[in-house]
Formats: structure tokens, sequence, C-alpha cells
């Protein structure tokens, strides 16, 4: 009868060993899964941040190029403006100079000078 018992208490012992071993399998398994999934996010959330900081790093160099591009067109546009000025105003200042020459040479002509160039 002790032999019974004590192969019934084995068996009981080994049953209750294989339900636990089980039972922890599964949960084991549950667990990895539960960590795939927090590692599958974790990557999805870490790749999406790099792709925006390339997109972000890649729109600042777009700004600074654009910005570059729109202050070099400014400066020729006002060299432009500024050598067109300049012509602007030799050309008024050669042609006030002739009528003012026009004006001396017919006044000396109204007053009968001898010498009538200016």
């Amino acid at each position: 009868m002790k032999i019974s018992i004590l192969a019934k208490s084995v068996g009981l012992a080994t049953i209750l060993s294989m339900s636990a071993l089980a039972y922890a399998e599964h949960h084991e398994s549950e667990l990895k899964q539960y960590q795939d999934e927090v590692e599958n996010t974790w990557n999805d959330s870490k790749d999406a941040s790099e792709e925006m900081a390339e997109d972000t790093e890649d729109a600042m160099e777009d700004a600074r190029e654009d910005t570059a591009d729109a202050m070099e067109d400014a400066r020729e546009n006002t060299e432009d403006a500024l050598e067109d000025a300049r012509e602007n105003t030799e050309e008024a200042m050669e042609d006030t100079g002739n009528q003012m020459e026009d004006w001396c040479e017919d006044a000396k002509e109204n007053a009968d000078a001898e010498d009538t160039d200016c």
C-alpha cells in the first residue's frame, strides 16, 4: 500500500509538474508575443522618428538654399537698379549740361556777342 500511495504521489507530482510547465510555457509564449509586439512598435516609432528627422533636415537645407538664392537674386537686382540709376543720372546731368550750354549760346547770340561758345 505504501508503494501504491508513493506511486500515486509521484504520479500526481509528475502531473502537477507537467501542468505547471505547460502553464509556464503558455504564458511564456504570450509574454514573448507581447514583447515582440512592444519591440515592433518601438522599432516602428524609431523608424518614423528617424524619417521625420531626415525630412526636417532636408526641408531645412532646401530652405537655406532657397534663402541663399533669393538673397543672391536680390543683390543682383539691387546692383542692376543702382547701375540703371547711375546711368540715368549721368544722362540727365549730360542733358542738363547740354541744355544749359544751348541756352547760354542762344543768350549770347541774342546779345550779339562775338563769342557764342559757352
